[in-house]
């Protein structure tokens, strides 16, 4: 079928891992003037998860996750610190590390995990993130490609190419680091040809997982105001399910997916409708129902 993080984390630690996702507020150069001051057409809130908030420090986000962890998943659960909600290696060595240090206060906490964008990684920012190796047993940087394709990563005003990822993969791979690449599939104006190319990109740079995401619009976007003014075609559950078994199968033995939904509530949400969280077992069921026709 296809390897979870949850069984990439069974098999190498013998039980589970669980994910703290920690929201702090990161800018972004996309949206600080420094590249852009729009962002990407989709991006809302610097994809902050419902219940999460900037303000709050750290240590209280990170001993909040683990209390929450333990009591659904039991005391014996370790985690993992996911900095999620903006750039998170937007800003000097020396913030990032009073930023990340504080991880290493919580016993329980075994690994770091930093959600980036291509051109906001470099050398001294490795070097940082693999000083937590001697202490950390995993360490994980999540980049941002959305599409190996150049022309839509400037329809969409990502504000990067694909050039600039295989730089920083090549940066973060050099380094001994987990990597975490993320493209969508679905976004306007691209064809299958383009999600075979974005994971063969992703799978060539050497990533250790992939997120595999919907393109779904959010209402206060860029995305969302042009389709409110004209809507149009997005792809249905069973064209994405299919184009996402079709990048699947490419995918080598042992690389982890780590998600392949994305989600919105409906208050946020405008289309298509299997990006609500309702429907999250739905696409899961026909996502695995077509893998099993590929055996």
């Amino acid at each position: 079928m296809y390897r979870t993080l949850n069984q990439y984390f069974r098999e190498k630690y013998g039980h589970r891992i669980h994910k703290i996702t920690i929201s702090l507020p990161f800018a972004c150069p996309n949206k600080d003037g420094s590249i852009s001051s729009d962002g990407c057409i989709f991006c809302r809130e610097g994809s902050l998860p419902d219940g999460n908030d900037t303000k709050i420090p750290v240590e209280k986000q990170i001993r909040a996750g683990i209390n929450k962890g333990k009591k659904r998943f039991g005391k014996k659960t370790l985690f993992m610190a996911y900095f999620q909600t903006g750039t998170n290696t937007y800003g000097s060595v020396k913030e990032l590390k009073k930023i990340y240090d504080p991880i290493l206060n919580f016993k329980e906490v075994i690994g770091l995990d930093v959600g980036t964008r291509p051109d906001c990684i470099d050398d001294e920012k490795v070097n940082l993130l693999k000083s937590y190796s001697g202490s950390l047993k995993e360490i994980w940087v999540e980049l941002g490609l959305q599409s190996g394709n150049d022309k839509t990563l400037k329809a969409i005003n990502r504000g990067h190419n694909a050039a600039e990822y295989a730089r920083a993969a090549e940066l973060v791979k050099g380094a001994g680091l987990k990597l975490c690449a993320h493209m969508i599939i679905g976004i306007p104006g691209e064809s299958r040809k383009d999600y075979i190319n974005t994971i063969n990109m992703i799978i060539k740079s050497g990533a250790d997982a992939v997120k595999i995401h919907p393109y779904h619009i959010l209402k206060d976007t860029k995305a969302g105001e042009e389709y409110l003014k004209k809507p149009y075609k997005l792809l249905t559950l069973e064209e994405y399910a299919d184009a996402l078994v079709e990048c699947v199968k490419l995918m080598p033995a042992g690389m982890v997916l780590m998600r392949f939904h994305g989600e919105a509530n409906e208050n946020v949400l405008l289309a298509p409708d299997y990006c609500l969280p309702k429907k999250r077992d739905e696409l899961k069921a026909v996502f695995e129902e077509k893998l099993k026709k590929l055996r």
